[in-house]
């Protein structure tokens, strides 16, 4: 949805001057999802390699149990915890959005803005 999106927001930044202004107002709102999209999949991608990171500290630990050796996971541990919340938040904030797309008919608004933009 995202790669979709980003190649639509392309296609409008080089086509805005040619539209009414609700057309920008229409690209602005797109380029505001794509951002939470785009955060979004930034914590898809960090939180397994955290996790994965965290579970290697975790497999040295086990098999060096002097405890000068050992490595704390406790900062990984806090990290994968802010940023599944943060996903969380983000998640939430973009469905409230594509929610009002719909809720204010964001198909037709930018349909409409592209109909007789020379009125």
């Amino acid at each position: 949805m995202r790669v979709a999106g980003k190649q639509l927001r392309y296609l409008m930044e080089v086509s805005a001057v040619a539209f009414k202004p609700e057309f920008s107002g229409c690209l602005e709102e797109l380029k505001s999802v794509l951002d939470l999209m785009g955060r979004i999949h930034d914590c898809d991608v960090h939180i397994p390699r955290l996790v994965s990171f965290q579970e290697e500290i975790r497999y040295f630990n086990k098999n060096h149990a002097e405890s000068a050796s050992r490595i704390s996971t406790a900062a990984l541990t806090r990290m994968i915890r802010v940023l599944h919340n943060r996903r969380t938040t983000l998640f939430e904030t973009m469905a409230r959005s594509l929610s009002k797309w719909k809720e204010d008919d964001f198909k037709s608004r930018l349909i409409t803005s592209m109909q007789d933009a020379d009125a």
